[in-house]
């Protein structure tokens, strides 16, 4: 009975891991053998039809020795799933994970006529009066719209025909030419005295090709919820059918990869969501909102324009996130898998970020990071290597918090009100725009592009703008004119609590939207004077950079020199092809840098905030790490990167196990 005693005891003592270390130092660990949610996917095209059992098995087999975490299937539109789900238990079995986007397949036979997507195109041309002008119906619905391309075969139908003056101080609907359309014969109106602007509105229903099949299928209406309800239902009833218990014990996520939103810009019911919105009638605008080849003249009637293009736009964001977003998310919540939404045009992304919500794989917090540098090497011959390099600092990434010291406001109400929704003359509107966080970046500072809605959310104290886990202890406004009360009182008291802004250009003076005009912009027109007098020293306007001119990393020297702060890290001298990224996990500061330069090597100084801290080399290869050698300065280093090489530092807080 003794010896039976202590067996059982010496196999309890074994079991707990008596005479074995516990580990101290679990981020390490974690870096060091990364778990397989951290490693990278591999894309898998099901072009036509599927691929074999056999082939099937050999490719994951493949996937699992060159170290990566998953497949991401992208199928056709005729989607095996029996296949599919051979896959995910083959990929279970391999401790593989399986993601399925649907990107391909954002259009189905089942969906009817009223169900498919819509988009309004303009045609415009300039008649001289007094006289006539004849035209046909085809003529009519066939007249070009070089910034809308649509598919070939689509369902069209006149929306509006307008006639309005050119060079109006105020806005003027205009008049529509004829009340009724010889569909067979020819048409002819009057045109008054002067130059007028004929506009032709071309209602495009199914417009939108999100994939790359010439098949006439009908494509979602992604504004439509009952559209969009039917089409995810009968996805995921499918899938049910076929996959035992929860969809999420199979499949890890699904995805909408490449939403493209070009082509969609209206839905039936979007003239009567707009009214009960915004509170008018937005079809008397439509030909001006939706041309965007008006010159930007400070008239009433561009002023006028531009606040309805912002309601037009604001709603269809609206829209597609209460219609598609949230509907998509709700059918992958049920169904136990995670969801992922992908936007590719970045201005779209950037301001639908505040509307769009999802547990998806993406932060919490409706802000767009500044990309961090991808782990770049080029002496890694085998695939297992980098899988094994990006999983490590994936692992890192996830179990620590980016620091950024900088927030840049994105310009969403000017975007919105007058490059429309799809950015149209962006690039030339805020030409340096994109590349301001790189510029900050250059020169030491992490930056955030944050929106509005952010910013009205975030709370101040002790001169740092603060959401979630995120810092900010300087506020960059760029050029913008116009701005919610609700983000304006925001900067107000961020300023007041000892905060920075940087406003370029001059204070945004104006709210956007068309209704209540005055009631809306009076308050921040007072928020900024206010600040104006309150804050000389704290909110500054600075000059923008002149395009052509300045160098754009130069000229971010001198703005935050003036703008004062402390930087990430002091960088000397600062070099426009490096690059870096700043998180905090615990105790431990990392820092990620690339070179991002084919040909050059780099040199310089690096000092950081990091007190008496040691820094060390987390080798993305290996996982080993060892102390970087500083000589008698443990926060102030010389770094030299090869062309394409990256380096890894985590200052930790002392030396004891690092050899």
């Amino acid at each position: 009975m003794k010896i039976f005693k202590f067996t059982i005891l010496l196999l309890a003592m074994i079991v707990s891991g008596c005479g074995v270390s516990p580990s101290v130092d679990p981020l390490y660990d974690g870096f060091r053998n990364p778990p397989v949610s951290t490693r990278p996917f591999a894309r898998w095209s099901w072009d036509v039809g599927s691929p074999t059992e056999k082939e099937i098995l050999r490719r994951l087999d493949a996937v699992k020795k060159d170290g990566f975490g998953g497949v991401e299937i992208y199928p056709a539109e005729d989607i095996n799933i029996v296949m599919l789900k051979f896959a995910a238990d083959a990929a279970k079995k391999r401790g593989l994970l399986i993601d399925l986007s649907l990107s391909s397949i954002l259009a189905a036979p089942y969906l009817q006529p009223d169900e498919s997507s819509r988009m309004i195109t303009l045609g415009k041309k300039t008649l001289s009066g007094p006289s006539t002008y004849t035209t046909t119906l085809n003529e009519i619905l066939h007249m070009p719209d070089e910034t809308r391309p649509v598919a070939r075969k689509t369902r069209r139908r006149l929306m509006f025909l307008r006639l309005i003056p050119q060079g109006l101080n105020s806005f003027q609907p205009g008049i529509k030419p004829i009340d009724k359309i010889n569909p067979y014969g020819s048409n002819t109106f009057d045109v008054p005295d002067g130059e007028h602007s004929f506009y032709v509105g071309i209602l495009h229903e199914n417009a939108v090709r999100l994939s790359n099949s010439t098949s006439n299928v009908p494509v979602l209406d992604v504004l439509n919820r009952q559209a969009v309800e039917k089409y995810f239902g009968k996805i995921f009833s499918d899938l049910s059918n076929v996959f035992e218990g929860r969809l999420g014990d199979s499949i890890h996520a699904i995805s909408c990869d490449n939403v493209n939103l070009f082509g969609a810009n209206w839905t039936d019911d979007f003239a009567e969501q707009f009214l009960r919105r915004r509170r008018y009638d937005v079809l008397p605008y439509l030909p001006v909102i939706l041309d965007n080849t008006l010159p930007k003249q400070r008239t009433r009637f561009y002023d006028t324009t531009r606040r309805v293009r912002y309601d037009f736009c604001l709603t269809f964001a609206e829209l597609f996130n209460e219609n598609f977003v949230r509907t998509f998310r709700d059918f992958c919540r049920d169904n136990g898998v995670l969801s992922r939404l992908n936007i590719p045009d970045v201005n779209m992304l950037l301001t639908l970020r505040g509307l769009v919500g999802s547990d998806s794989m993406s932060p919490d917090i409706p802000l767009y990071n500044a990309p961090f540098p991808v782990v770049r090497d080029t002496s890694l011959p085998y695939p297992e290597n980098c899988t094994g390099c990006k999983a490590r600092l994936s692992y890192l990434f996830q179990n620590s918090t980016r620091q950024s010291r900088i927030a840049v406001l994105f310009p969403t109400v000017d975007i919105f009100s007058d490059c429309g929704l799809y950015g149209f003359r962006c690039e030339d509107y805020f030409w340096y725009l994109s590349g301001l966080w790189q510029a900050l970046n250059h020169n030491g500072f992490s930056a955030d592009y944050i929106n509005e809605q952010v910013l009205s959310q975030s709370t101040y104290e002790d001169g740092s703008l603060h959401l979630g886990s995120s810092t900010w202890d300087a506020v960059i406004v760029p050029d913008v004119c116009s701005i919610e009360f609700p983000a304006a009182r925001i900067l107000r008291l961020f300023a007041r609590a000892g905060g920075k802004i940087a406003l370029l250009g001059g204070y945004p003076m104006a709210s956007p939207g068309f209704k209540d005009l005055l009631q809306r912009t009076i308050p921040v027109q007072i928020t900024m004077e206010h600040i104006r007098e309150e804050n000389p020293d704290r909110a500054v306007v600075f000059l923008p950079p002149q395009k052509n001119k300045d160098n754009l990393t130069s000229w971010a020297a001198e703005l935050t020199r003036k703008l004062g702060g402390t930087p990430d890290v002091r960088i000397s001298p600062p070099n426009d092809n490096l690059l870096f990224v700043h998180y905090a996990a615990g105790n431990r500061d990392i820092f990620f840098f690339t070179n991002t330069s084919r040909y050059q090597q780099i040199s310089f100084n690096a000092q950081f905030n990091t007190a008496d801290k040691i820094p060390a080399v987390w080798d993305l290869e290996t996982g080993a790490r060892r102390i970087f050698p500083y000589g008698g300065n443990n926060s102030k280093l010389d770094i030299r990167l090869k062309p394409l090489e990256s380096l890894l530092l985590v200052f930790e807080p002392d030396s004891k196990s690092i050899p």
